[in-house]
């Protein structure tokens, strides 16, 4: 009776749980997204199972960093963290430092005055989700013919590739997309690139178009230096030709009036001879 009942309870849960064993079997000739797809409805079966255990967790991270408040307190301390692109890192906590902008010491990475607040994602592995990443991102290189796009779904593509020995490619495409200004840098990368920026020197062919640019710039600006003499000159022979103008009238004036007084004085009649003097 008491094998009977386990069977019956284990059948009860398989029902229950959408028959996970008969999902999990792969069949012969099946395609990646038809896994996947068989993978997102079982866990669609289970969510209420799920999601309850994301709330334990919730809860757990809240009680976790209750206790770290007053447990982490020390200098020196080194503790794991992920970085914004999902890697392991560690951080030094409690650490003294100082802010150049307002002149001031602070302690770096401490809890006690830090706000945080605690959240739970429930899904696919990371590795699960790289590969699905990986799977759409070649999917849409087949839809566009813009040499931009197909690079930067390449070099996304092989940021999410998982397998053995590849870390290197994935920072070299990683550099690559941070180059592009496609992927958000930390703040250790984006000082990384300022120093690369400063010291680096510019090709070949950016020196030639900044020549070329600044060899039209000053031809451009002979050319209206030219322009401008030409109108100061036309400007200048206008001015003369009135000049002239105005010198030509005056001296023909002057004639005039001379003229008129010669013939004033020859039409004016001449005084009478003097009278010869009494005796």
């Amino acid at each position: 009776a008491m094998a009977a009942l386990a069977q019956i309870a284990e059948q009860a849960l398989q029902d229950l749980l959408g028959n996970q064993q008969a999902g999990e079997q792969l069949q012969p000739n099946m395609s990646g997204k038809a896994v996947e797809l068989v993978q997102n409805r079982l866990d669609m079966q289970v969510f209420i199972y799920m999601s309850n255990l994301a709330k334990a967790m919730k809860r757990c991270g809240e009680v976790w960093l209750s206790m770290m408040r007053d447990i982490v307190v020390e200098e020196g301390r080194k503790m794991k963290v992920i970085d914004p692109q999902g890697n392991a890192a560690s951080v030094v906590m409690n650490e003294p430092a100082y802010d150049p902008e307002e002149e001031k010491e602070y302690v770096k990475n401490s809890l006690a005055d830090a706000d945080f607040e605690v959240d739970v994602d429930v899904g696919p592995s990371s590795t699960s989700r790289r590969a699905a990443t990986v799977r759409a991102l070649t999917g849409m290189m087949q839809l566009t013919q813009d040499p931009e796009t197909l690079a930067v779904l390449n070099g996304l593509a092989m940021m999410n590739m998982e397998g053995e020995g590849i870390s290197e490619v994935r920072e070299f495409f990683r550099r690559k997309m941070l180059r592009m200004g496609v992927v958000k840098p930390s703040e250790e990368e984006r000082a990384k690139l300022a120093e690369e920026a400063a010291g680096a020197q510019p090709d070949p062919q950016s020196q030639y178009m900044l020549a070329a640019a600044q060899q039209a710039e000053a031809e451009a600006a002979q050319a209206r230096a030219t322009t401008v003499q030409r109108i100061a000159d036309a400007d200048l022979k206008k001015a003369q030709t009135a000049k002239t103008l105005a010198e030509a009238m005056g001296s023909e004036q002057d004639q005039q009036i001379a003229s008129i007084k010669v013939l004033r004085e020859m039409l004016q009649p001449s005084a009478p001879p003097p009278m010869p003097p009494a005796y």
